[in-house]
């Protein structure tokens, strides 16, 4: 999603992308910006690449309450901010690399969008009223065994990234930025890239994902009109989503209270996360396009096991379980304010210690920092 200290949101022209000021789209009336937002877009925490950490500043109020504000892509994708001076950002234009990232605008975002641009109550399928996304989990049960898949970005030709990345650059300034997110996607993590080559597309997913995922861009659906009766917690389950990652993007306050007329951004779940133990790294998935990522503590002696689990539960402030009970909201829990229980005492949990991120030293649980830990909470949905 201080949080979230792995995906970022550049507002140039009203637009957000990692690294800088969140956007909101030109349609409807504004939510309630008063409404806690994302401190950071997820802040993307990787022992070789750049941490990107957004400001402390609340969007922009939507164009009801301000002057109309142009939902455009900027001309210019911007640096991302590093620990050390960083290498110029490969360019997706010819030639292969050179300048930073260059994208024509998106067309602007109208101020009352045309019916086919907008989706109702009557667009999403019947659903029942949830009384919070605390659903009753499915029984518990073993997880899935499954042999550790071989990285599909290995079956690509390191010798293709050139163009794979000058393709995307075109798609860019054709105005489509989910396909050029879902083009350089494939690629992450592939083993035979160069270490520049990793880097410069890990800031350009970065960038991709902040301005698609969690901009107010309607770039992945079309935007949700409130009805009557709405609540977040309603549309969000027809999306497959958590209620909080919409509030997050859109700066609801009461999910419950929501003003019909509204335009929300809304988007296709669920969420889903890859772990890769030799690396440390948890890296969030939304329908195969790259999504952000975050470093993780493991467990020691290879204790942390490997297959497919599910999301059974979620927790805020649980009670640890352990050689002594440590009841919630005690500053000793060593599970932090958040649990994502996977089955079998295994979950994805905060940690009062956060030198061991990074590091092999839990119980066998994923650990991440507390406010990276509420961002993967807020992201991942009840069987995900």
């Amino acid at each position: 999603m201080n949080t979230f200290k792995s995906l970022l949101i550049v507002a140039v022209l009203g637009v957000v992308a990692y690294g800088t000021y969140a956007l909101l789209t030109g349609g409807g009336r504004a939510t309630d910006d008063t409404a806690d937002e994302w401190a950071e877009v997820p802040r993307i925490a990787h022992p070789e690449f750049p941490k990107v950490v957004l400001p402390e500043t609340a969007p922009a109020p939507l164009p009801a309450a301000t002057a109309a504000v142009s939902a455009t892509m900027p001309t210019v994708l911007p640096e991302v901010p590093t620990l050390a001076p960083p290498p110029p950002l490969a360019d997706m234009s010819a030639p292969y690399p050179a300048t930073p990232l260059t994208v024509q605008p998106l067309a602007e975002t109208p101020a009352n969008p045309p019916p086919s641009e907008v989706v109702t109550a009557s667009g999403i399928a019947p659903q029942p009223t949830p009384n919070s996304l605390q659903a009753t989990p499915a029984p518990a049960g073993p997880p899935v065994p499954a042999a550790e898949p071989a990285n599909p970005a290995a079956r690509l030709n390191p010798a293709d990234f050139p163009i794979a990345f000058n393709s995307a650059q075109a798609q860019l300034t054709e105005g489509r930025p989910v396909d050029a997110l879902e083009s350089l996607s494939i690629w992450y993590g592939h083993p035979g890239l160069s270490a520049a080559d990793q880097q410069s597309l890990v800031q350009s997913l970065d960038y991709l994902a902040g301005a698609v995922i969690y901009s107010r861009l309607h770039v992945l659906e079309r935007a949700y009109e409130v009805q009557p009766g709405d609540t977040l917690d309603r549309i969000a389950q027809a999306y497959e989503v958590p209620w909080e990652l919409l509030a997050k993007i859109n700066g609801v306050a009461d999910p419950q209270r929501l003003r019909a007329g509204d335009l929300l951004k809304v988007l296709h779940g669920p969420f889903n996360a890859t772990i890769e133990l030799d690396q440390f790294r948890l890296t969030m998935w939304l329908r195969g396009m790259y999504a952000g990522r975050f470093t993780i503590g493991i467990g020691q002696d290879q204790s942390t096991p490997t297959g497919e689990f599910s999301v059974l539960n979620k927790v805020v402030n649980p009670t640890y379980y352990g050689p002594q009970v440590v009841d919630a909201d005690d500053p000793t829990n060593p599970l932090g304010e958040h649990w994502i229980d996977l089955g079998n005492r295994i979950g994805i949990h905060g940690t009062i210690e956060p030198q061991t991120i990074g590091r092999a030293e839990s119980r066998g649980c994923i650990r991440l920092l507390p406010n990276e830990v509420q961002d993967v909470f807020d992201m991942l949905a009840i069987g995900s």
